[in-house]
């Protein structure tokens, strides 16, 4: 299928206004391009486009100027089989959601990711749940509050948290993937091995849940993974 003359065109811009900054790894240059004249609308209509070249730049832009308008859109891409198309549209969708949140409750995420790294889980919780406290709509602050829960064995919080996560953001398949990890982590197989399967029908892309799935067919059997 043949792009339409105003997709080409813009096709056309985009490779020329920030492939180069992308090659170069000059993310504030690509960023500042994207910002003067871009909307999302167009980046989103060339996730379409025939050019697999041009729909990894369009997913790339999105990871740095994209909103919740393109989740949807990019939630598809994750189902493109071109290479390299699923492991950038994964982080495309996690950038979004990370900067999802009120300026205040970003800026208690980033801590909080900040304690987590370094093994501070208590802290990190602390400043997940002020995060929560400044914008009860922030999705990714209940799914990284829902990780350091379920580092701390606090496994039903974490399970609440998730589902706070995918009440908000349905196509986020790290929280269904969190729940798979805490059902295995509580000895519920069965329940792991449907939401690893959910997961992974959002994001056939995370083979690390394959590999769960085939552990636990493995563990339950036949009859018990039908």
């Amino acid at each position: 299928m043949r792009p339409n003359k105003p997709n080409e065109v813009l096709a056309k811009r985009l490779i020329t206004q920030v492939q180069g900054a992308f090659d170069r790894g000059d993310l504030h240059m690509a960023h500042r391009s994207l910002c003067d004249g871009w909307k999302g609308r167009d980046l989103i209509d060339l996730l379409e486009h025939p050019s697999a070249a041009v729909r990894k730049l369009a997913v790339m832009s999105l990871a740095l100027v994209g909103d919740s308008a393109a989740v949807g859109p990019l939630a598809c891409v994750l189902h493109d089989e071109t290479p390299g198309l699923n492991d950038a549209a994964d982080n495309a969708l996690m950038c979004i959601w990370a900067r999802a949140g009120r300026r205040q409750s970003g800026m208690f995420l980033k801590n909080g990711s900040q304690h987590l790294n370094h093994g501070n889980i208590e802290a990190a919780i602390e400043k997940f749940s002020m995060a929560i406290q400044a914008d009860s709509d922030f999705a990714e602050a209940y799914h990284q509050r829902s990780i350091a829960y379920s580092m701390a064995e606090r496994y039903a919080e974490a399970i609440k948290d998730c589902n706070e996560v995918l009440a908000r953001v349905p196509q986020h398949f790290m929280a269904m993937a969190g729940l798979g990890h805490c059902h295995t982590s509580m000895g519920d197989f069965d329940g792991a091995r449907r939401y690893y399967r959910l997961a992974l029908a959002i994001n056939p892309g995370m083979t690390a849940l394959e590999e769960a799935l085939r552990d636990l067919t493995e563990l339950l059997g036949p009859a018990e993974a039908a």
